[in-house]
């Protein structure tokens, strides 16, 4: 098989290689247009018969005796510069630069990362497992990256909500309102009808554990009688030996892991409950006390 030779500097290039990972998919493209090759880069090497050159790439390019047909073909008049084309925007997030976009290189989708991505690292681990052919979550008719937007934590809710503060709002009946589940510091966030499904105490307002009763958290609900301890299986105590409230228990629990991370607790431990580090962890904790309106030191 014949080679194909570049306009502007005559290299000979294999008719098959050019589309089969000899070049790049745009360089293809601007050789055969005659802006010049990979060797060359569009730029023509000192004593070079420009016109031989032309004719020698056009015969090779479209078989042809009539090297004007070549330019009626393909517009070698007005040649293009040897640029790299810029990648196509398939779609374009609404909150950031985010983008999924087709590479001019190899028609492969990816994503083009915004500095917002930098600043919520996090949330960008997450995002670049979305697939970027399609914007993974749409708010009021505008799409949106996995940084930018999060699915609600609401069970077997698909609704898309703001993942930062600065998209926050302001109107928790917006659309994309995100309210926050302070009671999960795992959570992303409930959308507005999660949220106002969360059954919460009829005396203050706190929302219910599993086992509260009667519509009453357990700091509302008056206390048991004898009787009702005999009766009781739950002999789970508090340290002065006095039946513990579930709430007493889950302040319990917490404070006791707030003293391990303190002073046991590794930053590889930390990891595996998808904390940056132990430091981490002691911060989750003492906020976690701190919702529950308990006293604790930095």
């Amino acid at each position: 098989m014949a080679d194909l030779y570049c306009r502007v500097c005559g290299e000979p290039w294999d008719v098959y290689g050019v589309t089969h990972g000899d070049m790049l998919k745009w360089e293809a493209i601007l050789f055969r247009k005659g802006s010049g090759c990979p060797c060359c880069k569009g730029k023509a090497p000192d004593g070079v018969n420009a016109e031989a050159l032309y004719e020698k790439h056009a015969r090779s390019t479209i078989d042809t005796e009539n090297p004007h047909e070549f330019d009626a073909a393909n517009g070698v008049d007005a040649v293009v510069s040897w640029v790299r084309p810029a990648d196509t925007v398939i779609w374009a997030c609404a909150g950031c630069d985010a983008a999924g976009v087709k590479s001019a290189d190899d028609d492969e989708i990816g994503w083009r990362e915004s500095k917002v991505w930098s600043k919520y690292y996090s949330n960008a681990y997450d995002a670049r497992q979305d697939d970027p052919s399609e914007p993974p979550h749409t708010i009021n008719g505008k799409p949106y990256c996995g940084v930018c937007a999060v699915t609600c934590d609401g069970g077997g809710c698909h609704t898309s909500i703001f993942r930062t503060s600065e998209l926050d709002p302001g109107d928790p009946y917006a659309p994309g309102a995100n309210l926050q589940n302070t009671g999960d510091f795992h959570s992303t966030g409930l959308c507005i009808e999660c949220f106002e499904a969360i059954p919460t105490c009829g005396n203050c307002g706190e929302n219910l554990a599993d086992d509260d009763e009667n519509g009453q958290c357990s700091s509302c609900a008056p206390e048991s009688t004898d009787d009702d301890d005999d009766d009781d299986d739950d002999d789970t105590t508090d340290a002065d030996g006095r039946p513990a409230t579930p709430r007493a228990e889950e302040v319990r629990i917490m404070r006791e892991a707030l003293d391990y991370w303190r002073t046991d607790g590794t930053d590889a431990e930390a990891a595996e409950s998808g904390a940056a580090s132990a430091v981490d962890m002691v911060a989750r904790c003492v906020e976690t006390l701190r919702d529950m309106g308990e006293t604790v030191d930095d």
